[in-house]
């Protein structure tokens, strides 16, 4: 496997472009771009990249994140550059448990984001607080 960036074929995107190993036969192209990316980007990110028609498989778009990689296929990913965020608050209900002037203590929701990332710029715990 190597990495290798270059021009995007997503204007204003960056495209990183690697050649399938044989250590890669077989993975699912979501866990390849997981694993093989030298920054942190979350399978969940990297999905939607995918859905989103930002990955090719040999010059094809692959939109299936279960896609099988085989040794010797050139997989490239284009990546958006960052979004800028601001931090506005949001009327977002909370379950505050205990709150004084040092400590706040809530009940957060089990699908609730903590803060923005990727995906989720808006709707956060952050947000709410």
């Amino acid at each position: 496997m190597s990495l290798e960036s270059s021009d995007s074929f997503v204007p204003g995107y960056e495209t990183k472009r690697w050649v399938g190993g044989e250590d890669d036969e077989g993975l699912r192209l979501d866990v390849f771009l997981t694993a093989h990316t030298p920054e942190v980007y979350s399978r969940t990110y990297v999905q939607s990249l995918i859905r989103d028609g930002h990955v090719r498989v040999d010059e094809v778009v692959q939109d299936r994140p279960s896609h099988l990689v085989s040794a010797g296929n050139t997989i490239e990913m284009t990546v958006p550059p960052p979004q800028e965020t601001t931090l506005e608050p949001e009327p977002i209900p909370l379950d505050i448990v205990y709150e004084d002037d040092d400590l706040l203590v809530i009940n957060k929701q089990r699908d609730m984001v903590v803060h923005p990332a990727p995906g989720h710029y808006s709707g956060t715990l952050v947000h709410a607080l």
